[in-house]
C-alpha cells in the first residue's frame, strides 16, 4: 500500500474543471460575458484518465474512488420502468461550446424523476460511448445533466447511446452539427436559435432505464451521481457522427470495475506490477514513503473528496 500512496500524493495543485459537473454546484458555469473556462484535463498519454489523480489533489477518487462511472452494465443494474422520467424541455435558443475535453449545450428544461422534480442544466456528448451494455460499446454517448430542486447538490445524468446510422438521425443532433463547424476552437461558443429536443424528450419519456449510483466521469470524479442510463439507442448520420468526432476526437473515460467495486480499476491494476516495478515506479515518482503520516494525508484527502458528494463546493 505504500507505494500506492505514494503514488496518490499529489504535487501539482492546480485545479480540474468537470464538463459532466458543469452548470452545477460542483463547476458554477462563467458569468455571462466572460470567457468560457476550460478545462486542463483531457484524454492523452500525460493528462487522460490514467492520470486524472495526478493534476488535482480534488482528483483523488479518480484512483481510489470505489463507487466509479463508467461501468459495464448487465443484468445485475436494476431497471426503471418507462414514465419513470417526465422531461419538459420547451424550445429555445442555447449556447453551443467547445470545452476544449467536449461540446455542450448550455439550456434549461424540467424534467419529474422518480416523482421528483429536477432542473436540466445542459447537455454534452461522448464518443465513443462510456458506458458499456453487456460488454459492448456505442458510438456516442449524450449526457443530460440535471439537479434536484429540493436538493441542488445532488446531479442525475440521463445517458443516452447512440448509434450511427445511414437511414435516420434525430433531428436536435442534426441542428447542433450543422452548427458544429461555427466551434472547432476550444473556448469557442455559439447560439444556436429555436433548438427542438422534443424528439429526444420523447424517447427519454417512453423507454425503461437502467438505474445506478456512480459518479461523474471527469474530474473530480465526484461519486455519489445517480446515472440513468437508456435500454435504447438513439440515431445519429454517419456524417454528423463524424462531425461530432472530429471535434471531440475521442473523450470516453475507461470503464470502471462494477457498483461497488472493492478497489479502484487503477488500484487493482497497480498491484498486478511486479513488486520491482511498483517500486521503481514509486522511487521515479520521488514521493515514496513509509511514512505513516503521508499515509493518512492521502486517506484525509480521499475521504474529503468523498465528502464533497454530499457538500457543495467549488472546483
Amino acid at each position: 500500500m505504500k507505494f500506492l500512496a505514494a503514488l496518490l500524493v499529489v504535487l501539482n495543485a492546480r485545479l480540474a474543471l468537470s464538463s459532466c459537473g458543469h452548470g452545477t454546484v460542483l463547476h458554477p458555469r462563467a458569468a455571462a460575458g466572460e470567457a468560457v473556462e476550460l478545462p486542463n484535463f483531457g484524454y492523452g498519454a500525460d493528462n487522460g484518465p490514467t492520470n486524472w489523480h495526478g493534476l488535482s489533489a480534488d482528483n483523488v477518487l479518480c484512483a481510489a474512488g470505489t463507487n466509479q462511472s463508467p461501468i459495464n452494465i448487465d443484468s445485475t443494474i436494476p431497471t426503471e420502468q418507462p414514465g419513470f422520467i417526465t422531461m419538459n424541455v420547451a424550445v429555445q435558443d442555447v449556447v453551443f461550446e467547445n470545452l476544449g475535453t467536449n461540446v455542450e449545450v448550455v439550456l434549461t428544461g424540467e424534467s419529474t424523476i422518480g416523482g421528483r422534480q429536477f432542473a436540466l442544466e445542459q447537455f454534452h456528448f461522448h464518443s465513443p460511448s462510456e458506458h458499456l451494455v453487456n460488454g459492448e460499446h456505442f458510438a456516442a454517448e449524450v449526457h443530460l445533466v440535471h439537479v434536484a430542486k429540493d436538493s441542488p447538490e445532488e446531479i442525475l445524468v440521463v445517458a443516452m447511446l447512440i448509434e450511427a446510422s445511414g437511414t435516420s438521425s434525430v433531428d436536435s443532433f442534426d441542428t447542433l452539427m450543422s452548427n458544429i463547424n461555427r466551434i472547432p476552437t476550444p473556448g469557442q461558443t455559439t447560439t444556436v436559435p429555436a433548438l427542438d429536443i422534443s424528439q429526444l424528450a420523447t424517447v427519454a419519456n417512453t423507454i425503461p432505464f437502467f438505474n445506478y449510483k456512480g459518479s461523474l466521469t471527469t474530474p473530480p470524479c465526484t461519486e455519489g451521481v445517480t446515472f440513468l442510463v437508456s435500454t435504447k439507442t438513439l440515431p445519429l448520420g454517419v456524417d454528423n457522427f463524424n462531425l461530432l468526432k472530429n471535434v471531440v476526437k475521442g473523450n470516453a473515460r475507461f470503464v470502471q470495475r462494477g457498483i461497488p467495486a472493492t478497489e479502484n480499476v487503477l488500484v487493482s491494476s497497480f498491484r498486478s506490477l511486479p513488486l520491482k516495478v511498483r517500486q521503481e515506479s514509486a522511487a521515479n515518482a520521488s514521493v515514496a514513503t513509509t511514512s505513516a503520516t503521508e499515509r493518512d494525508t492521502v486517506a484525509e484527502a480521499v475521504a474529503a473528496a468523498r465528502l464533497r458528494r454530499l457538500t457543495p463546493f467549488h472546483s
